[in-house]
């Protein structure tokens, strides 16, 4: 246990434990562990606090034990519990892309390089800049958390700022390509009447950029369909 009179317990997550050799013996080993009557089982069931009445939890409970009895399970009591999911861990980093990847301006906020904006968890709207430090005439080592006596600070990618002007210049990305996508469609209306014309020269002329504005066209295309995707997966995560 931590000591000190700051103190604070060392946080604990249930777990399920794969590739023990204890798994292999659980069956002869539990019973000898406790070798007194066992309750019955419970299925728990998490909620959101205060997003279900008496009355559905009854219902819902009801309904859970007709379905269990369907399978001639009885010995089985059904419990509420309040409950808030909340991911362990955040999204990993993006991997840089190439100058040319359509994505190449808006993902460096998301990718392991120094300079990004930082903040801390309790204060996202407090935002700093990550950075490497070394230390002079000492060997330097990889920082870890070890005092269990005070609380670990979690940091986090991009603060709250920085994060909604993440998501606006990606939108105003989208805009712009979408934007210069009915410049080209208008472009290609107008080559297509231009190859139906009888000047044999303008109609080869015409042809040719026809061509080149259909390929330019498809080009955006694909460039705002990796950018709409982008912005999904940035919101979501």
């Amino acid at each position: 246990m931590p000591t000190g009179p700051e103190a604070h317990p060392l946080l604990k997550e249930l777990r399920p434990v794969f590739g023990h050799r204890m798994n292999n013996v659980w069956k002869e080993l539990g019973p000898k562990i406790d070798g007194g009557p066992v309750g019955p089982v419970i299925l728990w069931i998490g909620v959101v606090p205060g997003t279900l009445s008496s009355d559905d939890a009854c219902t819902s409970a009801n309904g859970c034990l007709d379905l269990l009895k369907e399978f001639g399970i009885t010995n089985v009591e059904v419990e509420f519990c309040g409950s808030i999911y909340t991911w362990s861990a955040g999204p990993s980093f993006l991997e840089p892309v190439s100058n040319d990847h359509c994505t190449v301006d808006i993902c460096r906020p998301l990718t392991p390089v120094l300079g990004l904006s930082i903040a801390a968890e309790a204060t996202p709207h407090a935002e700093g800049t990550s950075g490497l430090y070394f230390a002079e005439g000492v060997p330097n080592y990889n920082y870890a958390h070890t005092n269990t006596s005070v609380p670990c600070h979690n940091i986090i990618l991009l603060g709250t700022c920085r994060f909604e002007e993440l998501i606006q210049f990606i939108e105003a990305k989208i805009s712009c390509h979408v934007s210069l996508a009915q410049l080209y469609e208008e472009r290609i209306e107008r080559l297509k009447k231009k190859v139906a014309g009888e000047d044999e020269d303008e109609v080869v002329q015409a042809k040719r950029e026809l061509e080149d504005s259909q390929l330019m066209l498809k080009g955006v295309n694909k460039t705002i369909e990796a950018l709409d995707k982008f912005h999904q997966d940035v919101k979501r995560d």
